[in-house]
């Protein structure tokens, strides 16, 4: 918890924490409370002094620590002091119950506003309100206990629970993705099977197949080195023509989504050229649907080196522009 204390010279934040300490202050604090403003007048909400609640690791080390003021054991009843300094002799003689997180400028103003032969300030100070802040309180002691007692078991909660399976939620998914396989066309559908493949979302006589009962020609499956490539298998296929080449891939993203059942806004985008040339991601696997002049102009197959293979010449495959990685 914090308490913010609007004076006339600024604002001071307060951090409460409640806790023990200390003895007779004079040069290093500034004590008020009274408002009497005889430094000797004010109770508690009580009526009486409280007890004194000191605590061992609550010590008077820092600027800004905050006090209860009293004339000895228990005796405190409203009046406080805030260190301006270290002052280790009233630790363990004085409740210590909070420390200045905030306002250390209107801490200094009050240091440097003059005081009369009995320390008290020639021009009269006071504390004008104060506002409370609950969202700003700490965990108490035993509060922080039990959160870290919390936080030890769920380390392990896994180890002695079996996981429940959504039977609803599988179901619901089920629906969907029998919805989105019956969107596609029946000798579309009957090509895909049920499984993921290691070579990516599709296996590719899997995709093979697709492209072939679209229509697409012309296709080349090349296979990828790990050490040269992101991917593992580049398919490359070209289309009847541009507008043929636009539902070619609209047929593989509908494939997509039914074998990852995914949502359009969660697939990859397909990279288009303006040239004719379409590429899509797909796991492992990269497809390519270029038209005949694209792929006569750009000749992916020539870089991997496909050219030079299927004309017998392999000794000089070796020349030819590296491959791309």
């Amino acid at each position: 918890m914090s308490v913010t204390l609007q004076t006339t010279v600024g604002d001071i934040k307060i951090e409460l924490y409640c806790d023990l300490c200390p003895k007779t202050c004079e040069d290093f604090m500034v004590q008020t409370g009274d408002p009497t403003g005889t430094g000797k007048g004010g109770d508690s909400i009580w009526g009486g002094p409280i007890e004194d609640e000191l605590n061992p690791e609550l010590k008077h080390d820092a600027r800004g620590v905050v006090s209860m003021a009293g004339n000895g054991p228990n005796t405190s009843k409203s009046q406080f002091f805030i260190t301006y300094a270290k002052h280790p002799s009233l630790d363990l003689k004085y409740t210590v119950f909070g420390r200045v997180i905030d306002g250390f400028d209107a801490l200094e103003e009050l240091e440097k506003i003059k005081v009369d032969a009995k320390y008290r300030p020639v021009v009269e100070q006071r504390i004008r309100c104060s506002s409370t802040d609950q969202a700003s309180t700490e965990l108490s002691s035993e509060q922080e206990k039990l959160k870290q007692l919390h936080d030890y078991f769920n380390q392990y909660v896994e180890e002695y629970y079996e996981e429940v399976v959504d039977e609803e939620r599988l179901e619901e998914e089920a629906k969907v993705v029998d919805k989105k396989r019956n969107e596609l066309p029946p000798s579309i559908r009957d090509l895909l099977s049920e499984e993921d493949s290691t070579d990516g979302v599709f296996s590719l006589p899997e995709l093979v197949d697709v492209l072939r009962a679209e229509r697409a020609a012309d296709i080349v499956c090349i296979s990828v080195p790990p050490s040269e490539g992101p991917y593992h298998n580049i398919v490359i296929c070209s289309p009847q023509n541009r507008r043929h080449g636009e539902a070619l891939l609209q047929t593989i993203r509908k494939c997509l989504k039914v074998k990852c059942n995914l949502e359009e806004t969660e697939m990859q985008r397909t990279v288009k050229n303006t040239g004719g040339w379409y590429c899509l991601p797909m796991g492992n696997t990269v497809l390519h649907v270029m038209t005949p002049e694209a792929r006569q102009k750009y000749d992916l197959e020539a870089l991997w080196g496909l050219a030079c293979e299927e004309s017998g010449d392999e000794e000089d495959a070796e020349d030819l522009i590296p491959r791309p990685i």
